[in-house]
């Protein structure tokens, strides 16, 4: 689909992953960034198009101005904020909000997706006191930092879809509690979507729409052709909310501009309860999980400092604690030390037999890979729990090529010709078979890409979900 359609080619290179500013301030990337998406977005238009209906290119072609208009709003305002006239930067970014906001692509969880989002909050919490993992409330304001979506001093509910990225999101600290929330029975929660990747958005809405043409489906071929207009218009905005951080240490991250003014508008209007979106700190987390989260801000508060409309929106399920450490050694201590065994099996093995070496001693490399790093993990000798997670994913892909290159690999080891070297035996033979399918099976089992700790697999199931 995509090799026959030059406009298509040109937005799925527009995924989000390259939008590290580096040294440019974010007015001046974002104004580069744009103005080649608008280049490249006019040069699609004119191009080869097989699959998309000449109907939708002329509804983008006239609403053209719109995407140039939207993307100069942006930087405008950026640049306004970025001189230090913050006043002026909230009045232009509300209007231009308002403005735009029948553009915004929209996603809404009600009582009946059975979506479940998980919070994770460092410490150890008593189970029957779930406000505890609810926002901070507004007593305790001074405890509020300022994340994506919402500044210091304000509270601000993010959840995820995945445990393993919420805990990820909270700096994958050694121990936390968590919960579970989910949409209250008659309710409905609406975002804002910047979750949409090029790839899987234009894949779906072409099937869909192709299938619409073919029953004369009109309603559905109108909406369809909004959504794919909508979603290349509004590219500008989800990007400059979706710039990858520089540095999160310090003080004042300007990446974090255009989503807190966009968040400071949602809590003043009745419009959205918030915006669900990637998350922008580990990509290969996100395509392996399809994880997304989800900001929600406070827009009226109770007398006890917590939000009136998210209280009455979300039931929160009873709290569990997990120690990382003492987890991952009970789940994973045996295996570790089967890795160890099936090392010096690998040894003994290369050492007394009539085979070629290089491929053996990769796998004993391999498993002293695994032990190391899983031992740091049992024994919590290590710092730095996103490059641990990171190197795991690495060792995966290295199994991986031992998985699909099973053969190939097996026959590296044999000894076939006999000129210099003894013959490998029917008996050998055997015996690499064994080996090399007892590595796969067993690295398959503690090795796992995205799932660093493996946290999420066999937790206690979390129960008796209720508003507070």
């Amino acid at each position: 689909m995509f090799e026959e359609n030059d406009l298509l080619k040109i937005l799925i290179n527009y995924n989000f992953s390259n939008l590290y500013r580096g040294e440019k301030n974010v007015s001046s990337f974002l104004e580069e960034h744009f103005n080649q998406y608008i280049c490249d977005i006019k040069w699609g238009l004119k191009g080869n198009n097989k699959h998309i209906a000449q109907f939708i290119l002329n509804d983008i072609s006239k609403d053209f101005d719109k995407l140039v208009s939207l993307e100069k709003n942006i930087i405008d305002i950026i640049k306004t904020f970025e001189d230090g006239h913050l006043k002026k930067a909230y009045d232009e970014a509300f209007k231009f909000f308002d403005n735009n906001k029948d553009l915004f692509l929209v996603k809404t969880f009600d009582d009946q997706t059975r979506h479940y989002f998980a919070r994770v909050r460092y410490g150890e919490f008593k189970s029957d006191d779930k406000k505890e993992l609810f926002h901070i409330p507004r007593n305790k304001s001074g405890l509020i930092g300022a994340y994506r979506y919402s500044v210091a001093g304000f509270p601000c509910l993010y959840l995820a879809n995945d445990l393993e990225l919420s805990w990820y999101e909270c700096n994958m600290p050694k121990t936390f509690s968590y919960c579970y929330m989910k949409i209250a029975d008659t309710q409905k929660l609406k975002l804002i979507n910047f979750v949409e990747r090029p790839m899987d958005f234009f894949s779906g809405n072409i099937v869909n729409l192709l299938n619409a043409m073919s029953r004369k489906q009109e309603d559905i071929i109108n909406i369809i052709k909004r959504e794919i207009k909508n979603y290349i218009i509004t590219y500008p905005l989800v990007a400059s909310c979706s710039l990858i951080v520089k540095d999160r240490n310090q003080k004042y991250i300007a990446e974090y501009i255009v989503p807190q003014l966009l968040m400071q508008w949602i809590r003043e209007k009745d419009e959205y309860d918030g915006v669900i979106y990637k998350s922008s700190l580990n990509s290969n987390l996100n395509k392996g999980m399809g994880a997304f989260n989800i900001a929600l801000p406070v827009k009226e508060f109770r007398e006890d400092g917590l939000c009136e409309n998210l209280t009455k929106k979300l039931l929160i399920s009873d709290i569990n604690y997990i120690d990382t450490v003492k987890y991952f050694e009970e789940k994973k201590r045996e295996l570790i030390k089967e890795i160890l065994d099936l090392k010096n099996e690998i040894w003994l093995f290369m050492i007394h037999s009539k085979c070629k070496k290089d491929c053996l001693s990769q796998m004993i490399d391999i498993c002293d890979y695994i032990y190391l790093t899983y031992t740091a993990l049992i024994e919590n000798k290590y710092t730095n729990s996103e490059l641990i997670f990171n190197f795991i994913n690495c060792l995966d892909s290295y199994i991986f090529m031992f998985k699909v290159n099973e053969d190939l690999f097996i026959q590296k080891m044999l000894i076939t010709d006999g000129l210099v070297q003894e013959i490998t035996t029917d008996f050998e033979k055997e015996k690499i078979h064994e080996i090399f399918n007892k590595f796969l099976k067993l690295t398959d089992m503690v090795v796992k890409r995205n799932q660093g700790f493996y946290i999420t697999h066999n937790i206690p199931s979390v129960e008796n979900f209720s508003n507070i």
